[in-house]
């Protein structure tokens, strides 16, 4: 029991001390008394407006800069990427051609070498001929005639031995210049296939080239694009900023403007305070003061006077004025507070139901809403609170409220 008593001090200490906390009236702007007034709030308020459309537009502004500014990073990245990969392209065309130079020089040295051999050849074989002529006046004699042409054994052998030489050189040149000659076409075949390969590979690069160049000038067209937009975008935010300031100073000037005419104008309806209920309901069950409150059973400050009254009875305004406020709240229920100028202002709390509006124009003895128990409360009743700049006063203190 002690521990559910607790949790209930509790709650209604802190609902006391955030919604029970005296409402500060001098906040609360009063609707306008006259029409140079709400032009002016008006006013006001669409500039209010303005500024807070422009602020949103300035937002949007922001997140489409700094969308641009990714996509802008983006395409630098990519812009960087195409460029390393060009000069990959570049580089390797560069080497393949350096390669397929190579080929073609090892192909003209083979060649080369062909040829010295088939001079070497030529030349042997000249020697040849020669040395046959030379043996045998007749230049078609073949090798048994040059050796029937010996005049003595000796000269057989030496001929024999000299022929033997010469078909043996012969031979040994004709072999390698065929080794030549079969070297170099295999050479030949096989690097004019390699260099078919790498021209073709080196087309491929180029082709690969140009594409990538495509895309590179496709990245520096987007980053000059993103450039122009950014720049526009960030030019329309500076004149959106210069258009907020011109808004705030006028904004500013109106506000004075708004002030003096308040302050000119805001004086007190005069006369006294109607009682708020049927005037038959004339109790009053807690007076404005230190008292044992109904909720907590403990002593605290009440800053109005509670007055019974019965379920769905009438709620009067105590005097003209404009309704500043209109709604619920937690601790005091249905409230309607009016504004009757000079900073004097009336609450009624704890309404069944509202009949009048935020803005409303009220005069003495109209009823703007019907009694209740509403919000924290322990039964029926009207809890009327009056105030001076915000400060709770005693309803029935000096005159303003005499009790029936």
């Amino acid at each position: 029991m002690f521990g559910k008593i607790n949790k209930k001090i509790l709650l209604f200490l802190f609902a006391f001390t955030v919604i029970f906390t005296p409402m500060a009236i001098s906040d609360i702007k009063p609707a306008a008394a006259d029409t140079s007034i709400s032009d002016l709030q008006k006013q006001i308020n669409d500039k209010k407006a303005s500024i807070n459309s422009s602020a949103n537009k300035k937002k949007e502004l922001t997140n489409t800069i700094a969308s641009l500014k990714n996509q802008q990073a983006d395409a630098a990245r990519d812009k960087r990427i195409y460029d390393d990969l060009i000069a990959a392209i570049e580089s390797e065309i560069k080497e393949t051609e350096e390669l397929i130079e190579y080929y073609r020089e090892f192909i003209d040295r083979e060649e080369t070498e062909i040829g010295r051999a088939q001079e070497e050849y030529d030349k042997s074989y000249s020697l040849f001929l020669d040395l046959i002529q030379f043996s045998c006046e007749d230049d078609n004699a073949n090798y048994l005639g040059i050796l029937l042409k010996s005049d003595s054994f000796t000269n057989f052998l030496e001929r024999i031995d000299i022929i033997s030489d010469l078909i043996e050189y012969t031979k040994t040149v004709t072999s390698d210049l065929q080794k030549y000659t079969d070297n170099l076409a295999q050479i030949t075949e096989s690097h004019g296939e390699a260099i078919n390969q790498l021209e073709e590979y080196v087309k491929d690069l180029s082709e690969s080239s140009k594409d990538v160049e495509i895309w590179r000038k496709q990245s520096t067209d987007l980053i000059e694009k993103t450039n122009r937009d950014i720049a526009a975008y960030e030019a329309s935010k500076a004149q959106l900023d210069q258009e907020d300031l011109a808004m705030q100073a006028e904004i500013k000037k109106l506000s004075a403007a708004l002030k003096a005419q308040e302050d000119s104008q805001r004086k007190y309806v005069g006369g006294t305070f109607l009682w708020p209920v049927d005037t038959k309901n004339r109790k009053v069950s807690s007076f404005f003061g230190w008292r044992k409150s109904p909720i907590t059973g403990r002593q605290e400050h009440h800053n109005s006077i509670d007055i019974p009254a019965p379920y769905g009875s009438n709620i009067y305004a105590a005097n003209d004025g404009t309704v500043i406020m209109s709604g619920y709240s937690a601790g005091y229920g249905n409230t309607i507070v009016i504004d009757h100028g000079g900073g004097k202002a009336t609450r009624y709390s704890h309404a069944s139901s509202l009949l009048k509006k935020v803005g409303d124009k009220v005069k003495k003895g109209d009823v703007i809403a019907k009694v209740g128990s509403t919000g924290w409360s322990t039964g029926n009743h009207l809890d009327f609170g009056y105030m001076e700049e915000g400060v709770p006063k005693n309803p029935l203190g000096g005159g303003i409220l005499v009790q029936p």
